[in-house]
């Protein structure tokens, strides 16, 4: 199908289909490991959970961040590499769930369903919902094998680089940091690409830190500045994002990414 290409280009991208079977060789492709490095967005996807079972961060079931049952923040169920059906309608959740099929096996109707009715609860609405996993969903139907799950980040990835782009070049932003419309998207480097939506995505694109970082980019691109020399990197490098809530490991990779 024809899509627009986020770097400016439009063009056809093409989503290969794989059959599948349980009891074949296709099955085995869903859980290769080459599944875990994604072709955009690698900094998100690997800072939103982890291929570890036993892990509280494992990603390919729902889960809901909690400490001893208190839910963190406004979170909701998260499913996946960082897709939050509490921030959204049924039908978003549904539409993007439903998606995958058309790269690899679909996800179990059941799970999808049962994702579909925790739209839009958070905090403990959203715990208490969590919690009626097991009795609702056999458990060899909860878990996304590696190959759904790097479709879905791509799905939900796909939204944030539009949503990105749209905050940092908003008529308010242009007037207030970049009345010359230095920032373009396609002027952009990769890694500070990847950084913005990372941004975005764990919701610290805000007017307040907009504030911080759109001068720096016009600085960046107006001189031609890069690594950890520009302006960019000074502002992510600011301890201000650990102390509104951006853990550790977040905040290094940022940084690590702009190397």
């Amino acid at each position: 199908m024809d899509r627009i290409n986020l770097d400016g280009f439009k063009g056809a991208l093409v989503w290969h289909l794989y059959p599948f079977s349980l009891h074949s060789k296709d099955f085995d492709d869903e859980m290769d490991k080459k599944w875990l490095i994604v072709p955009r967005g690698q900094l998100t996807f690997d800072v939103e959970g982890n291929d570890i079972e036993n892990s509280p961060y494992f990603s390919r079931r729902p889960h809901i961040p909690n400490n001893q049952g208190k839910v963190i923040g406004n979170s909701g169920i998260t499913f996946g590499r960082g897709l939050d059906i509490g921030q959204r309608d049924g039908g978003e959740v549904e539409r993007l769930l439903c998606a995958v099929a058309n790269n690899c096996r679909p996800i179990a109707s059941h799970l999808i369903e049962w994702l579909k009715d925790g739209a839009r609860k958070t905090t403990s609405a959203a715990y208490s919902y969590y919690q009626t996993l097991n009795a609702t969903i056999p458990a060899d139907e909860q878990e996304l094998t590696r190959k759904q799950q790097h479709f879905l980040f791509l799905e939900v990835y796909a939204e944030y680089i539009e949503k990105t782009i749209r905050l940092i070049t908003k008529p308010d932003v242009r007037a207030a940091y970049d009345p010359k419309h230095v920032v373009e998207w396609h002027k952009l480097s990769d890694p500070v690409k990847d950084v913005l939506v990372d941004l975005t995505y764990r919701g610290d694109n805000s007017p307040t830190t907009r504030a911080w970082f759109i001068p720096a980019l016009v600085a960046d691109l107006s001189n031609g500045i890069s690594g950890p020399t520009s302006s960019f990197y000074k502002a992510m490098k600011d301890r201000n994002w650990l102390s509104s809530g951006v853990d550790q490991n977040r905040y290094e990779s940022r940084l690590e990414r702009l190397l």
